[in-house]
């Protein structure tokens, strides 16, 4: 069953990666499920692994977004923050 999830991107990257999905004949909701069950799948820690192939290509043609590492602390101070503009708080 699919549910809907909003994600917040860079409006470049979202570009980069429509024009990506759209050139291997799926959709960013497809690529992203499928990585996403990738790294569900993967039991171990996936911090030290190389970018999956179509990560590596859209970060090749860009060349402008640098991949980072955010700590948990950071992930959630990040939701606040969203979360306290769209609910007004």
């Amino acid at each position: 069953m699919d549910a809907k999830l909003t994600l917040k991107l860079d409006k470049h990257v979202i570009k980069d990666l429509k024009q990506y999905a759209k050139a291997q004949g799926t959709s960013v909701s497809r690529l992203l499920e499928t990585y996403a069950k990738k790294l569900i799948d993967k039991k171990e820690n996936l911090a030290d692994e190389p970018l999956p192939l179509w990560l590596q290509e859209i970060r090749e043609i860009t060349g402008k977004y640098p991949v980072t590492q955010s700590t948990d602390e950071e992930l959630q101070a990040d939701y606040n923050r969203y979360r306290d503009k769209k609910y007004g708080e």
